[in-house]
């Protein structure tokens, strides 16, 4: 038993090993084209709903470290009952902050965001901003799959839409410019 673990042990060091010491691949100068699906979770003045969400993103590469992104998600929350459904999209604008030394890329960031809200045939426009967390795993050069989480909030919480989270699934193309 005392063998196994030991084994284990070094099999696990030698993983993140070759994780530190594997190649990394820079944003910079790259284009990237990414889809999304996952999670959404909305509370507005008067409930909390659960949801679906999918989206796309382009990513443009300034820098070693620095991306801005730009995205259009859209999320669909099931009402309970008799409830109205509710339908949200985002139009944003982020700036990334990648800490790219390693095959797995973390990175986080914060973002503008124009928010729709469509809830019992009423649809507003109204103006958010976010904050996102992420991590990437750098497939290829050519390919990354990641998992982002988001939280928008918007300034004014009169408004009765205050807060909402995305956590999706990413799969991102990038192209050389």
């Amino acid at each position: 038993m005392r063998c196994v673990k030991v084994a284990l042990r070094l099999l696990v060091f030698a993983a993140c090993l070759h994780g530190v010491c594997s190649t990394a691949y820079a944003y910079e100068d790259e284009v990237g084209l990414s889809v999304t699906a996952g999670y959404s979770f909305a509370r507005g003045q008067s409930r909390s709903l659960q949801g679906v969400a999918v989206g796309s993103t382009l990513d443009i590469g300034l820098a070693d470290y620095w991306s801005l992104r730009t995205r259009l998600d859209y999320a669909f929350h099931p009402g309970p009952g008799l409830d109205p459904n509710i339908h949200t999209g985002a139009l944003a604008t982020e700036a990334i902050y990648l800490i790219d030394v390693v095959t797995w890329v973390p990175f986080f960031g914060a973002g503008l965001d124009v928010r729709a809200w469509h809830e019992r045939g009423d649809t507003d426009l109204l103006p958010a901003a976010h904050a996102v967390l992420g991590v990437d795993y750098l497939w290829s050069r050519e390919f990354t799959f990641g998992l982002d989480a988001r939280a928008l909030v918007t300034p004014d919480p009169s408004q009765g839409r205050p807060v909402q989270v995305l956590v999706v699934a990413v799969a991102r193309y990038l192209l050389d410019y």
